[in-house]
């Protein structure tokens, strides 16, 4: 998805299922770097955003996450916000997310260690959801 201000990405290393980003289209490091109005828009834009990757990827909840600045834990140089569908025992514990990324391949949510999908796969995902 997109708009004028932000875009929705498929995470290319999901933690789960159904783990985008939302990103603006204007280049920004950190989240005081929005504008007024891109801050009047994030919030029901990534609100669309759930609603469709709920179409497609079965929750009971989401975990909305940003990690603000490298030591938050960011390493991608650009502001973005973590979608992720949670459905009941998706992990054995709510929370077991956060072990995932401690682990020593998985430093932090935006690691390049985690198993990356094919570009097949994510064509075949995008093309789910833009449908």
């Amino acid at each position: 998805m997109r708009d004028k201000l932000f875009t929705a990405l498929y995470n290319r290393s999901p933690i789960l299922p159904g783990h985008s980003l939302i990103v603006p289209n204007r280049h920004v490091e950190r989240f005081n770097e929005l504008t007024e109005d891109e801050l009047k828009w994030i919030l029901p834009f990534t609100k669309s955003v759930v609603a469709k990757l709920s179409n497609f990827f079965p929750n009971t909840g989401f975990d909305w996450t940003i990690q603000d600045g490298n030591s938050a834990g960011q390493t991608v140089g650009h502001f973005h916000i973590h979608l992720i569908p949670r459905r009941d025992k998706d992990l054995p514990d709510p929370g077991d997310w956060y072990q995932l990324l401690e682990n020593a391949e998985n430093q932090n949510l935006d690691s390049h260690f985690r198993s990356r999908l094919s570009e097949i796969e994510l064509l075949e995902i995008n093309k789910k959801l833009r449908s």
